[in-house]
């Protein structure tokens, strides 16, 4: 009970005028939620939301495989939460209206994360998991899955003039994959070395060769990497001034003294580096000369049916002129 009353002279026997009013005192409390399904692709941004009526801030760690028992930072995953310790642990303001919001990005990490179960728990004071009793708090579980990366090309045959599409899906929410293509002296469109094809919503994307750009190149073998990023940015890269693939922990190599081939397994030997965790898909396809062969027909008697087959490499929707001449 709170109660007001106004301040009399000494001495006054008049009963002062006051108010009382009864307010209720409740125990804090914390709630935390995480969007989507609880399922992501490592790599993924997860936004975690709740309320928090015990602090006007709220302190944020996670458990989960080979991490720290205790918790670990939600940004600095290598780094174990200390009690009574705010930084070291991610922490967000509590609005006025209680609610508080925290965009978690796992790709932005010191260290990757393994696939597996994990329990983010959001509390009203820095302490970790054996301190709990000390504090409000709530758990969400989530669920991490590792991004991966299919590919596939149009045709294992390109007849020069015709288009060449790359297609697949890249989990993980990156915002783009690398692809590379080498062939008989060709390092990629302009000689760029590498290109790069916007991965959508949905995890699709496409990359293409114009048959303006087919009908140039070299008949032959060509060795096409797509690369993901995974969760540290893009582990190798191109140098395309010097004709070299470069990246931290790996030795530059200038690709373009290669042959084709040689050039595709030096760049999957820097892929496959302990210091990086990219991912990345391998394709072949064959560039050839245009063609259209006709089966012999021999001699019909007029006003015969008969069926005209044949031949050819060009792509599927290309259309065909059968010239009959008598």
């Amino acid at each position: 009970t709170i109660r007001v009353e106004e301040t009399i002279q000494k001495g006054d026997i008049t009963s002062p005028d006051y108010d009382e009013v009864k307010v209720t005192v409740e125990k804090g409390s914390v709630t935390i939620t995480a969007s989507g399904t609880g399922v992501y692709y490592i790599g993924e941004e997860i936004t975690l939301s709740g309320t928090c009526t015990e602090n006007n801030t709220v302190y944020l760690f996670l458990t989960g495989p080979n991490l720290g028992t205790n918790g670990v930072n939600l940004k600095k995953i290598n780094e174990t939460v200390t009690n009574y310790n705010g930084r070291t642990f991610a922490a967000e303001d509590v609005e006025a209206d209680d609610t508080w919001s925290y965009k978690w990005n796992t790709a932005d990490l010191a260290r990757s994360l393994d696939a597996g179960g994990y329990t983010i728990y959001a509390v009203s004071k820095p302490v970790g998991k054996d301190k709990l009793s000390d504090a409000e708090y709530a758990t969400a579980s989530i669920q991490l899955k590792s991004a991966y990366l299919t590919a596939t090309s149009s045709g294992a045959i390109v007849a020069k003039g015709d288009d060449l599409k790359i297609t697949g899906t890249a989990q993980g929410d990156p915002e783009n994959v690398q692809v590379w293509i080498f062939g008989k002296n060709y390092y990629g469109k302009d000689n760029r070395l590498v290109d790069t094809a916007s991965v959508e919503s949905d995890g699709s994307f496409e990359y293409e060769l114009k048959g303006a750009e087919t009908k140039d190149l070299s008949p032959g073998q060509y060795f096409a990497v797509i690369q993901h990023p995974m969760t540290k940015g893009f582990g190798v890269v191109a140098d395309a001034a010097t004709g070299t693939i470069k990246g931290s922990g790996i030795v530059a190599t200038k690709i373009t003294d290669l042959q084709a081939s040689a050039a595709a397994t030096a760049l999957i030997t820097a892929l496959d580096s302990a210091n990086v965790d990219d991912t990345y898909v391998k394709l072949t396809f064959d560039v050839e000369e245009a063609y259209i062969a006709i089966d012999p027909i021999g001699d019909k008697e007029a006003g015969s049916k008969f069926t005209i087959s044949g031949t050819t490499n060009v792509a599927v929707g290309d259309k065909l002129i059968i010239d009959v001449t008598s």
